[in-house]
């Protein structure tokens, strides 16, 4: 299923690479991380408390925020987008996702001009009866606030019936391909009930899986700017898909979406979509519990008659449940060579990498217009299953050749998948690589013997070194 590199099988093929390049180029090794998005995102509120760490262990379940906001709306930029945000920042990073949240971007307030506001967006509005922005609804509307810390607490620590959420994500070429696992684990409070004739603790589900995407740049009638905001809605990729489970049954659905050229905007019309960002794009799986119509205590304006939702999940929530570690880069290798801009990335995954693309512009690190998106040829030890199929790389390296005009500037993202179709993505990065051309005087050919001569004889000596000290990969998947 993968090709290798037959006569260096002794060798980690990483290693073959970056011997094979240092031959005939001088690489720059480790492009520079690119800073934060310099376009204003709102400030962070003074009265803003840091969210509940202790009592997040006690949670049953990971709690989901639908948020309805409108980048035109005057309490929304002022007040609610400052905190969520905030919020988000707080916890973007912690690998056990203890909640997830998605921003429905609406047209309501000041100029009603928000450009993500899409008519699936508005479907979700209408679908909670909400009246005007900005609303949280909390565990599907088992509280409704704009106390985005407190409301997620309080979802966080009902009781709900038991469940597992996994969901996956992988490029598979013009699109994502998702996969959702669900089962069931028993409800705590079951009864049964006599009347029915009901003995059989089964869940009722309503599955829902959502398209989001994080760090959009777009344009703030009430800022007069560019902002950037997050978790945007993109596609209700899954649409209540019901059905009914046993305990310790499992159910599972896979859909793909690609990313489309129009999209039907919340006043009927179809318009060009708002530029995305593949390597920013991700999934939010939700399981609601048809029979679960139960109110917050707190009587902050639940929504009647709503199933409520008892787990959400991510890729990332997936990962860590699963004990998986999220596969990273942890080196780059650039080379400008004939009008060719050479990326090789290495990686560290126990389970291998099955696929990677990079992701890349030649305007700007906050390029708000189109991302393009190619294919990285992988390499390294192949990882079989049982039956002798091959469908990851152990001591894997990717290489993608980008074309670069004299003068411009890449800036790119690397976006993998492990052998357990675990996703990750580096930050954007600006292509650092350098060509013999560059160096003159001189010192240059004394540099290149380096680069080019001694440099093989070290990474040879490297590469003996690894494969002495590290076993043979033997995947068992």
């Amino acid at each position: 299923m993968f090709t290798t590199i037959g006569r260096f099988k002794g060798l980690p093929h990483a290693v073959v690479l970056v011997m094979l390049i240092s031959l005939t180029t001088v690489p720059a090794v480790g492009a520079s991380a690119d800073p934060a998005p310099e376009q204003k995102s709102s400030e962070s509120r003074s009265d803003y408390a840091q969210g509940p760490t202790e009592s997040m262990d006690q949670w049953t379940h990971r709690p989901i925020e639908e948020l309805f906001t409108s980048l035109s709306c005057s309490p929304c930029m002022s007040n609610s987008e400052p905190v969520i945000n905030q919020y988000h920042a707080d916890y973007r990073d912690d690998p056990s996702v203890p909640f997830t949240w998605i921003a429905f971007h609406q047209t309501n307030g000041g100029d009603g001009d928000d450009p993500l506001a899409i008519q699936a967006s508005k479907d979700r509005y209408s679908y909670y009866s909400v009246v005007g922005t900005p609303d949280g609804e909390f565990d599907g509307g088992y509280v409704s606030s704009q106390d985005h810390v407190g409301a997620m607490e309080e979802s966080g620590m009902r009781s709900v019936a038991n469940s597992q959420l996994d969901v996956y994500q992988e490029w598979t070429g013009d699109g994502w391909r998702f996969e959702v696992n669900l089962t069931y684990g028993g409800d705590p409070d079951f009864f049964p009930n006599p009347l029915t004739l009901d003995f059989t603790d089964t869940l009722d589900y309503a599955i829902y899986l959502f398209v989001i995407e994080d760090d959009v740049l777009a344009y703030s009638s009430y800022e007069e700017m560019d902002v950037v905001t997050h978790n945007v809605h993109r596609a209700t990729v899954i649409d209540d898909d019901r059905g009914n489970l046993a305990i310790d049954e499992t159910y599972t659905v896979v859909a793909d979406w690609s990313i489309p050229e129009t999209v039907i905007m919340s006043g009927g019309a179809e318009a060009p979509i708002h530029p995305v960002n593949p390597a920013k794009i991700s999934v939010v799986a939700v399981v609601y519990d048809v029979d679960d119509n139960s109110q917050s205590s707190s009587g902050s304006n639940p929504k009647q008659g709503l199933p409520r939702a008892i787990n959400s999940a991510t890729p990332r929530s997936t990962a860590f449940d699963a004990d998986n570690d999220i596969p990273i880069v942890t080196e780059t290798i650039e080379t400008l060579k004939d009008g060719e801009a050479e990326l090789i990335a290495f990686f560290d995954d126990d389970q291998g990498i099955s696929g990677a693309q990079v992701v890349w512009n030649n305007q700007g690190a906050n390029h708000s217009g189109d991302w393009n998106i190619d294919s990285m040829e992988i390499t390294g030890d192949e990882i079989c299953d049982d039956e002798g199929v091959c469908y990851a790389y152990g001591n894997a390296a990717a290489i993608a050749t980008l074309p670069v005009n004299e003068g411009e500037t890449i800036y790119y993202q690397v976006m993998f998948t492990d052998g357990a179709h675990i996703s990750n993505t580096t930050s954007v990065k600006v292509f650092a690589g350098t060509s013999p051309s560059d160096w003159n005087g001189a010192g240059a050919g004394w540099l290149l013997w380096v680069a080019g001569g001694a440099g093989f004889f070290a990474i040879l000596t490297m590469g003996f070194f690894v494969v002495w000290a590290r076993k043979p990969y033997e995947g068992t998947w």
